[in-house]
């Protein structure tokens, strides 16, 4: 009989020494604990408090989530990178939220998921747009 374990998105496929009729089969031939791998790819999803699409661009002001995801087993350790810097001293957590955004803050974010138990690390890097609303002057005559 083949038994197959999923943990997160990972499958593990092994023989069981049990038979059909057994209630509480033996597994031998298991793993004793979820195999290790990944990470995968990170996604990373841009949300924001005022844009109908973030993904394009968020309006200066507005509070912005970067949230990043990888599937690892254990699970990523996350990293962030602005700019082209290795430099990773942000925040070291999936979520990175940006509040009122500034024209400055524009450029490229990238998340870095680490995996310790294998010593291996990936990294997504997404661009994040900022703009202004325009205000019109008057001129003298006005």
């Amino acid at each position: 009989m083949a038994i197959r374990l999923h943990w997160a998105s990972r499958v593990w496929s092994g023989r069981s020494a049990a038979s059909p009729r057994d209630s509480f089969p033996s597994l031998s031939g298991l793993p004793p604990h979820p195999p290790t791998d990944g990470p995968d790819v990170p996604v990373v999803t841009i949300a924001s408090s005022s844009d109908p699409s973030p993904e394009q661009y968020v309006l200066v002001n507005s509070t912005v989530t970067l949230r990043c995801q990888s599937e690892s087993e254990p699970p990523a350790l996350y990293f962030w990178s602005v700019g082209e810097s290795e430099d990773t001293s942000v925040p070291d957590h999936s979520v990175l939220t940006l509040t009122r955004v500034q024209l400055d803050q524009a450029g490229t974010y990238s998340c870095i998921a680490s995996n310790t138990k294998l010593s291996r690390s990936v990294r997504k890097t997404t661009t994040l747009t900022v703009y202004g609303q325009c205000q019109q002057q008057r001129g003298d005559g006005d």
